[in-house]
């Protein structure tokens, strides 16, 4: 991870400033905004080491504003185990969180030396999955409102229903919502744990979810925003129809579409490798095969910027993405990522 920011550290000591209109090179991190919304979205391809130094960057640029939430998309139950991590409170990360591990490691160094009041929080958002987990939270949850187990968990959703007479807790409140969609989800196919998914990932239940907690946490007083990375899918403004699914609004639509103020970007790479969820493969695309609107190609214009990030404003350049599904993807930025490298494997064999 050191090495990693190091890195990303020199390119952007490097950069040269607006390269083409609309294009920045090497700073591409200072070239996003820094303030003025509620919710900045890094939309990444899972599997790239590359990803989180990003975040890092972007952390530092808005905790200058404010800036003291970072969302992942993880399960909410996770939070607390998550937190105790990042703050130093423990030394080890949870077997579940393995995926995480560099993001949870970033936000941990993050916090080094500085007071617990200061300190960056780390805020899980999305359903509890698989089924043992949904159940896992329901019992963590049922424990804080209703110590003495008067109420049966046996059927969830009426659980659910019942410990929600017995609080008027906000946060305890949002963690039965988020349980609610979780059970609902898991009635439509939905599992996932470390390893490949069962079911459609794109679920109605699981996008209200991810912006419901995304909004309570922008809203909560004295925030200033929060930065959450999630994948790409989740972080566009427009209607997704992913796989051929059915028509779906995306978190990032949902947001808007409830008055909040988001910035969302795409982290893409040119080209190079992903590893995830134990697979590892090459990427299906290269720099010659996406261009900006001039024509000019990724590869033509990473030679006059070597192995420096490029920061593309949508709003004045309408690039070109390998691939159709990715271009019906609406963001306001993108960083384009010179060649992706693995994510290291961190979850223990099972």
């Amino acid at each position: 991870m050191r090495l990693a920011l190091a890195a990303l550290t020199v390119v952007a000591a490097a950069g040269a400033g607006e390269l083409r209109p609309g294009v920045w090179a090497g700073d591409a991190v200072g070239a996003m905004p820094a303030s003025g919304y509620e919710v900045y979205l890094l939309g990444e391809l899972h599997g790239i080491r590359e990803n989180v130094p990003i975040l890092r960057a972007y952390l530092e640029v808005l905790y200058r504003s404010g800036v003291r939430d970072v969302a992942v998309e993880e399960d909410a139950g996770l939070e607390s185990a998550a937190q105790e991590y990042v703050t130093g409170r423990s030394g080890r990360i949870p077997p579940d969180l393995c995926l995480r591990a560099n993001v949870l490691d970033a936000v941990r160094e993050f916090n080094r030396g500085r007071s617990p009041a200061a300190m960056v929080r780390i805020r899980l958002v999305d359903l509890d999955s698989p089924a043992d987990a949904i159940q896992l939270h329901l019992e963590r949850v049922r424990d804080r409102i209703d110590p003495k187990h008067a109420t049966p968990l046996k059927d969830s959703e009426a659980a659910v229903a019942a410990l929600r007479k017995l609080t008027t807790d906000a946060a305890l409140l949002r963690e039965l919502r988020t349980i609610e969609h979780s059970i609902h989800a898991l009635k439509q196919g939905f599992e996932v744990g470390l390893g490949e998914p069962k079911g459609s990932p794109y679920l109605d239940d699981r996008e209200q979810a991810i912006a419901s907690n995304l909004l309570d946490i922008a809203r909560e007083p004295g925030s200033h925003g929060v930065l959450a990375l999630y994948g790409m899918d989740h972080v566009s403004k427009a209607m997704r129809r992913p796989n051929g699914e059915a028509a779906l609004a995306p978190m990032a639509l949902r947001l808007e579409k409830a008055g909040v103020r988001v910035y969302s970007a795409l982290l893409f790479p040119l080209g190079g490798n992903w590893s995830w969820r134990g697979r590892k493969e090459e990427m299906m695309w290269g720099p010659s095969d996406g261009a900006l609107s001039t024509g000019e190609t990724f590869e033509h214009l990473s030679a006059a910027a070597p192995g420096q990030l490029l920061y593309v404003d949508r709003s004045r350049e309408k690039l070109r993405l390998p691939g159709s599904d990715q271009n019906l993807l609406a963001v306001d930025g993108y960083v384009l990522i010179p060649k992706g490298t693995p994510l290291e494997n961190r979850c223990a064999a099972r």
